[in-house]
């Protein structure tokens, strides 16, 4: 798991990298991790801007524009790529 140094370096990272750009494109590599249905999923973040990301404890928290955030945490067996379009999976 990762510790708090590393996800604060992570969100420092992404937020440098990702801020400013609209997500186009995104895909739940594990559905049952999201609140919500996948396809509501989509529709609330596909073309908003990413506005701040920023960790809160060891959670990395995506502000979007629209008033939405997403919300990433890295237990176990998690990885992320960026590859932008940005993939976050997490290993069974």
């Amino acid at each position: 798991m990762a510790e708090l140094p590393e996800i604060a370096k992570l969100a420092g990272q992404m937020r440098h990298t990702l801020c400013g750009k609209t997500i186009q494109a995104i895909t739940l590599l594990q559905e049952k991790c999201a609140n919500i249905p996948p396809g509501e999923f989509q529709e609330r973040v596909i073309g908003a801007q990413i506005e701040d990301i920023r960790n809160k404890g060891k959670w990395i928290v995506t502000s979007l524009d629209n008033g939405e955030n997403i919300l990433l945490s890295l237990g176990t067996g998690a990885d992320m790529t960026k590859d932008l379009p940005l993939t976050i999976s997490h290993r069974s």
